[in-house]
């Protein structure tokens, strides 16, 4: 991944210390304590050699597990329900003010011109 020089000196470190700590758990644990102990044993002045980077194996790259997919299906559906339920509500209201009260209105001034037309 080629970053283009936008990103500030504090968030590369950032990626940096992910990649690393995305590095260190991709790697067995066999892998784990034969590198610590390779670590023990060598003089603290000589820095261990650096990893390439690579991009992760594919297993780090898992789809979220099927609980946590199944968990966001549900909340997606509860949410979509009770936006279904407030838009049903908003209609009834927007019939009542602009159909209902309208029409009885008109019914009532239909009433008092019969009324005083015909008395």
């Amino acid at each position: 991944m080629k970053d283009k020089g936008n990103l500030s000196s504090k968030e590369q470190a950032l990626i940096e210390a992910a990649r690393r700590e995305l590095a260190a758990r991709s790697m067995t644990p066999r892998a784990q304590a034969s590198e610590q102990q390779a670590g023990a044993a060598t003089a603290p002045a000589r820095a261990a050699p650096q990893r390439p980077q690579t991009s992760p194996p594919a297993e780090v790259i898992a789809p979220p597990a099927p609980d946590k997919a199944a968990q966001q299906a549900a909340r997606i559906a509860a949410l979509m329900a009770a936006e279904r339920e407030e838009t049903q509500r908003r209609r009834q209201t927007a019939r009542r003010w602009g159909i209902h009260f309208p029409m009885a209105l008109f019914a009532g001034a239909l009433a008092w011109f019969a009324l005083r037309q015909f008395t």
